[in-house]
């Protein structure tokens, strides 16, 4: 017999969104001017704030380099954990190793005290 399927609903939420604006995540820093991934000479990627990041920008996914079709600012009232350098909301998925394999970070962080979260969170809708 075949294991019963995950109950999707407990992965929505209606504020959705992904992370802080104040999450870092790594970027070319001349993509935050707004050059696009066919003119952008690839150089070393550094931490950037989400909150910064515009379409055309350039981030490193689970895929290598991308660029972002457009950044969304969502209110948020739910809970925000920290993995690492993001503060993340409870069902955004994070990879735990090169294999593919992902966990919730509600599943493996406690839930964050964010003194500087401004309300908001972001997602990149990624090309």
């Amino acid at each position: 017999q075949q294991p019963s399927a995950p109950v999707m609903a407990a992965y929505h939420t209606a504020s959705g969104g992904c992370f802080t604006g104040s999450s870092l995540v790594l970027a070319l820093g001349h993509s935050l001017q707004g050059a696009s991934a066919t003119s952008a000479s690839v150089s070393a990627p550094v931490p950037v704030a989400v909150e910064t990041l515009r379409a055309g920008s350039l981030v490193w996914s689970h895929l290598g380099l991308t660029e972002v079709e457009c950044v969304v600012k969502l209110r948020y009232e739910g809970f925000l954990f920290q993995v690492e350098e993001m503060c993340l909301t409870a069902y955004h998925p994070v990879l735990k190793g090169m294999d593919g394999s992902s966990s919730f970070p509600c599943q493996i962080a406690d839930s964050a005290n964010v003194s500087h979260f401004d309300g908001y969170v972001y997602d990149l809708v990624l090309k």
